[in-house]
């Protein structure tokens, strides 16, 4: 057998490793190795990256769709009085975020949650707060209302049904008040002056926006005096001075910018006076029909006619009251109207010097619009008057004569 030294060994194993571990591989084969490698890999990958892209750009539009329809703010809607509290409300005009702009609106913000509420709800919700904090008592109970909307269409939307709720709310609880409404855009760059009038006295934008259109009206009104004041207070110091702002923000010469809550207490006391009286005129009715059933039919009549005898004195009784709350009604009305003759006055004798001065500032600011309530001296006072005296005298005096026969 041949025998090998340790030297020869070792260098066949040596030849042995280098011929196993050899890459001499052609360039060509090397590519295409590599080639082969990325189609086997995207044919395992494609089939899934098309149905995940869509599902991504389907997750995304639907949440943008959400978000701009359930969350992002499309109006807002600012209650002032003195508390100022703003309402931010969606696409689908649902309340999305509630804030207050001074220490009194944060007070009449507790405890009442207003959240996915319509701008109705909300708004008479506050309203009742504010009642019950007694912000709206006394003569002239003024709010201004501001809508703000892209779609100035929308906004003024917004406005009149908001318009028609507030003023109904007003007028159910007797509220002797004026609502004043402003509508405008959202501004993401609020002027450099309103800004400073908000920032030095901390009021609201549209208190602001109230705030700068007076002063254009009447220049030796001072911005830090008017800051300080309610609405209502601003209201009756236009009202005192006989400052008209219908060219400003719209409102009804025919309507009170700052109405007496005299005589809507007294307009209050005609029409509770006039329930009461029909109601005792009911009684009435009733007790004769009972008195002449029993003596048709032959029964004691006692107590039927003692009956009767108590709903005729109660009626007697309510229909004094009636013509007494009547009468307190006319002379609060009277009262009321002699200030409106004397300011009226003052204003055809200067209309001539004022058309000038109206013109020119009516065209400045963001106020568009302005309405008041139902409930104004010059018009709602005259009907309220009108069907009481109606009342008073036809069927008052009717169902007397009926009674009396029936008796």
């Amino acid at each position: 057998m041949r025998s090998f030294s340790n030297k020869q060994i070792e260098k066949s194993l040596q030849k042995s490793i280098s011929n196993m571990t050899s890459t001499n591989m052609s360039p060509d084969f090397k590519t295409s190795y590599k080639e082969e490698y990325k189609m086997r890999k995207n044919k395992l990958f494609f089939p899934f990256l098309v149905p995940a892209l869509a599902v991504f750009v389907a997750v995304v539009g639907l949440g943008t769709n959400y978000y701009d329809k359930n969350l992002k703010v499309n109006s807002n809607i600012t209650l002032d009085v003195n508390p100022s509290i703003v309402l931010s409300t969606n696409y689908y005009n649902k309340v999305i975020k509630v804030k207050a702009l001074n220490d009194d609106g944060e007070e009449i913000l507790k405890d009442i949650n207003v959240n996915n509420l319509t701008p109705e709800e909300a708004t008479n919700i506050i309203i009742d707060k504010l009642i019950d904090e007694g912000y709206l008592e006394g003569d002239g109970a003024n709010i201004l209302l501001t809508v703000e909307n892209n779609n100035l269409a929308k906004a003024k939307e917004i406005e009149a049904i908001l318009l028609e709720s507030v003023n109904s709310k007003l007028d159910e609880e007797y509220i002797a008040g004026t609502v004043i409404t402003q509508v405008d855009t959202i501004r993401k760059n609020i002027d450099e002056d309103i800004k400073s009038l908000m920032d030095n006295y901390n009021i609201s934008y549209s208190k602001a926006i109230f705030i700068s259109n007076i002063i254009k009206k009447d220049d030796t009104l001072k911005v830090e005096d008017l800051a300080k004041l309610k609405i209502s207070e601003i209201s009756k110091l236009l009202n005192d001075n006989n400052i008209d702002i219908s060219d400003i923000v719209g409102h009804n010469n025919e309507d009170s910018m700052y109405e007496s809550a005299a005589l809507t207490q007294a307009k209050k006391g005609t029409i509770e006076a006039e329930q009461a009286k029909n109601q005792a005129e009911n009684k009435v009715q009733n007790a004769s029909e009972e008195l002449q059933n029993q003596i048709k039919n032959n029964q004691n009549t006692e107590a039927a006619e003692k009956a009767y005898e108590e709903a005729e004195q109660a009626r007697l009784k309510a229909e004094q009251e009636a013509i007494a709350a009547k009468k307190a009604y006319e002379e609060a009305e009277a009262e009321a109207n002699k200030g409106d003759t004397t300011k009226n006055t003052e204003t055809n004798q200067n209309s001539n010097g004022d058309s000038t001065n109206s013109t020119s500032s009516g065209n400045q600011g963001s106020i568009i619009g302005v309405n008041s309530t139902s409930g104004s001296v010059g018009t709602t006072s005259n009907t309220t008057g009108t069907s009481s005296a109606n009342s008073n005298s036809g069927p008052m005096s009717g169902s007397t004569g009926s009674n009396s026969n029936k008796r």
